[in-house]
């Protein structure tokens, strides 16, 4: 159940990859239902002025949480992708990639065929084109930036507001007695002073996320890590002895980290960390979760699992900064014909791009969503 999560700034964020949308076509904005499920403010709630604690409108007496569809991006690939303007970055049909806003209808090209993958605030983006990383300006020209020495093809990129890129790369190796080669995956950071560094080999562990001062964080061996730009590391400890193992999928830049922990039969409990020995479980149905997303004002998302006549289900949910859950399929009108599948990023105006599936066949659409 272990999420992907790319963040790059928890306060955008996203989900690893983008594959675009195409087929553009603005949505009026959907009727929501009432907020979902609540549970008990997490022990160790930050305190005002504190990492992850609440603010503005987001204060503890919020309690009702509503969903309304913005825009749908219409086609058979997804974006995962967004800004903190609500820019997202697509690939079309025909191969050619851009910058789309689909509140305001702004759109920009983007130079070559290359595969656009993040998206910062100024509007810079990162990407692949063939087999090396590259990087898009503002106006969409696009320079390569390379390859780690020794690797074949970049894989997935994510962008921090700083320049600094989070990517995987991998080579072809054939081990002894196995008839076809298979790839080796490592991690790196890339950074303009300094350009390709090895963050984790193959089997140093997963870095997965990172925040705009460059912040990567992952999975380890065993446990959450968090990799920092010094070099140095730091594990994510558990809140009971009774846990095998802690990953983290997000971080924001008040360096607030998101995942889950698991337990005896594959039970998994979203957390929030504070700081690398301060596990906070989150609130779920009484079945478990994974946190996936988190962003700079501290509303997380990911999923809870539902139980139905045995039958365990993922739903993707909102936590809003008080810990409290809420379901999104009992927030939000979807288009009809369609369910949902995943919450693919998150910025710090509170949209989020949602995945639904079309029901009559392997269709998909991506929605961007605002939570009220």
């Amino acid at each position: 159940m272990q999420g992907v999560g790319q963040q790059r700034r928890a306060g955008k964020r996203r989900g690893a990859v983008v594959i675009a949308a195409v087929a553009l076509a603005l949505l009026a904005p959907a009727g929501t239902a009432a907020a979902g499920s609540t549970g008990p403010v997490p022990a160790g709630q930050p305190a005002a002025g504190q990492p992850g604690a609440t603010r503005g409108d987001d204060g503890p007496a919020r309690h009702r949480l509503r969903a309304r569809v913005l825009a749908t991006l219409e086609g058979t690939d997804v974006a995962r992708a967004l800004n903190r303007h609500g820019d997202v970055v697509v690939r079309e049909a025909s191969g050619e990639a851009g910058v789309w806003n689909p509140v305001t209808g702004r759109r920009r090209a983007l130079q070559g065929q290359g595969t656009p993958m993040d998206i910062a605030d100024d509007g810079r983006v990162v990407g692949v084109s063939g087999t090396e990383l590259v990087m898009w300006d503002p106006d969409g020209a696009m320079t390569s930036l390379g390859i780690p020495a020794g690797e074949e093809r970049v894989g997935l990129a994510s962008l921090g507001e700083d320049g600094t890129v989070l990517l995987s790369a991998s080579h072809m190796v054939l081990p002894p007695a196995i008839a076809h080669p298979r790839p080796l995956t490592a991690r790196y950071r890339w950074q303009a002073r300094t350009g390709f560094q090895l963050v984790a080999g193959p089997s140093d562990g997963y870095p997965r996320a990172l925040n705009d001062e460059g912040l990567i964080v992952g999975t380890g061996p065993t446990h959450g890590t968090a990799w920092h730009p010094d070099g140095g590391t730091d594990t994510y400890t558990a809140s009971s002895a009774d846990v095998s193992r802690t990953w983290l999928n997000a971080v924001n830049n008040s360096e607030v980290a998101v995942g889950a922990q698991e337990r005896p039969g594959r039970r998994y409990t979203a957390t929030r960390w504070t700081a690398p020995d301060t596990p906070q479980e989150l609130a779920d149905l009484g079945f478990g979760g994974e946190a996936r997303l988190i962003n700079d004002r501290g509303w997380i998302t990911g999923t809870v699992r539902t139980g139905t006549d045995q039958v365990l289900d993922n739903v993707p949910a909102v936590w809003d900064p008080r810990g409290t859950v809420h379901r999104l399929d009992e927030m939000l009108s979807l288009p009809q014909g369609t369910v949902l599948e995943s919450i693919e990023a998150l910025n710090d105006r509170k949209q989020m791009l949602v995945l639904v599936r079309e029901t009559s066949g392997p269709r998909w659409q991506t929605l961007l969503v605002q939570l009220d």
